[in-house]
């Protein structure tokens, strides 16, 4: 018989027997193997950042990684819980009372809750408060990357060196806020609104001065360094390349229909309505009122 022919009364039965509960038991992982995942994740997520800066501007990464040391430092410093202490950061003092004055003068606000966590517009004031501070401590490149996410997050766009008033409101995506903009208090944005500058080079600062208690209507486009006063309205599309007095409403291109709290009978043009007012000659043009 040859030793390579096997029979079937020679092989042997194989004999299994299942692991038993404690050794198929999956050992748990440590708590320091835990945090040393976790630790892992956001270091993966620089060289990652870093590679990307690299390959497309070497001098934004080094830019960005001395405001990111210089945050550092601040954090090490001990101040960063004096930043974020509501009483110590300027920005969030009126927090409630921002709150409360969205849900008063909003219809659509059922309380401040549902404002806080859900609505873009009071997200992008409050990151552009983060920002503004950043910007104003030169961690620009810092303030810069968070502003761009904010943008992308909420539909806002509001330069991180831009100056916001308080109560400032937001109501749909698309407004943008220039660079030297500056914007007073319980001023209202529809939507699509665009603080711009003057495309001529060298003027700096270049964007609109907003005052108080102003409306701008849908996509209005206000350009340059003009000065809008307390009290106005601008309105839906209209196109601003003036100053505008108190208690003045505009529409259109350049456009007048209520000058300084009056009433006028038609739609005027910015340079007749001062050229009458020089003359004293706007009684002309208001809008006559009848006694009953």
């Amino acid at each position: 018989m040859s030793p390579l022919l096997l029979t079937a009364s020679s092989l042997k039965p194989l004999s299994y027997s299942p692991p038993s509960p404690q050794e198929n038991r999956q050992i748990p992982a440590s708590p320091a193997s835990k945090s040393k995942q976790a630790n892992a994740l956001p270091k993966v997520m620089m060289l990652g950042l870093g590679a990307l800066l690299l390959a497309h501007s070497p001098e934004l990464l080094i830019k960005t990684a001395k405001g990111i040391a210089g945050f550092d430092a601040l954090v090490f410093r001990g101040n960063l819980s004096h930043w974020l202490t509501l009483g110590q950061f300027s920005g969030f003092k009126g927090m409630s009372d921002y709150l409360d004055h969205v849900v008063k003068t909003d219809h659509h606000a059922t309380s401040s809750r549902t404002q806080a966590f859900l609505h873009a517009g009071t997200h992008a004031v409050w990151n552009h408060r983060i920002a503004h501070w950043l910007d104003k401590n030169n961690f620009k490149a810092a303030a810069r990357w968070y502003m761009e996410r904010s943008k992308r997050l909420t539909g806002i766009e509001i330069h991180p060196g831009a100056k916001l008033g308080q109560r400032v409101t937001f109501d749909h995506f698309g407004t943008v806020i220039g660079q030297t903009a500056e914007v007073g208090n319980d001023v209202h944005f529809v939507g699509g609104v665009v603080l711009g500058g003057n495309p001529k080079k060298g003027e700096f600062p270049r964007h609109p001065i907003v005052g108080n208690n102003i409306m701008f209507g849908f996509c209005a486009k206000v350009v340059g360094r003009i000065t809008i006063k307390d009290g106005c309205k601008v309105g839906l599309h209209a196109t601003l390349f003036k100053d505008l007095p108190p208690d003045t409403t505009t529409v259109g291109f350049n456009g007048i229909i209520r000058w300084k709290g009056q009433h006028l009978n038609k739609r005027y043009d910015i340079k007749d309505v001062l050229a009458l007012e020089q003359e004293d000659k706007l009684d002309s043009i208001t809008k006559k009122t009848t006694s009953p």
